[in-house]
């Protein structure tokens, strides 16, 4: 009977540490975890988007691949409407 009785016990005191470690792991260990991730995510997002602000400001556009055979162009509105004029076919004079 007492075998019986520390073995019921040994069961109890290692699914109490199971739990523990679950409770800690859910409200302690995975929002820091999760946090870290946002913070670095946020951080090469403006990164990111910095590089591609520099790039614009100095060159005037930007491409960025999109996959194998797109590109998506970034302009300034400036060279926007001097692309346009260049564009416009010149009326024919008579």
């Amino acid at each position: 009977m007492a075998d019986k009785t520390k073995t019921i016990m040994i069961v109890l005191v290692v699914i109490i540490i199971i739990l523990a470690a679950f409770i800690l792991y859910s409200f302690v260990i995975r929002p820091t975890i999760q946090g870290y991730v946002v913070k670095q995510q946020s951080e090469g997002i403006t990164q990111c988007l910095t590089a591609i602000l520099t790039q614009i400001q100095q060159y005037g556009a930007v491409q960025i691949p999109l996959g194998e055979d797109q590109v998506l162009t970034l302009i300034q509105p400036e060279m926007c409407s001097q692309i346009q004029q260049q564009q416009q076919p010149e009326a024919p004079v008579e």
